[in-house]
């Protein structure tokens, strides 16, 4: 799964989560977010971006948010 589903699921359910002011949306990474590897820069780098945002999201929308890894 990479950084363009999150986003899109995130856009796609917010407004009607704002709409009923309660709703979760999951997200999952990957600890090679924060454990750099050998020839793996592309995978971590999409796999960061599920945990920075439900943060940003979180700030923006006002919602709860977090990711399991």
């Amino acid at each position: 799964m990479n950084l363009t589903a999150h986003h899109r699921t995130c856009h796609a359910f917010t407004p009607g989560m704002a709409e009923r002011r309660w709703g979760r949306i999951p997200n999952f990474g990957s600890v090679n977010a924060r454990a750099a590897r050998t020839n793996l820069v592309a995978y971590s780098t999409a796999k960061a971006g599920p945990l920075g945002q439900p943060r940003s999201l979180a700030r923006e929308r006002g919602a709860c948010t977090g990711c399991g890894l």
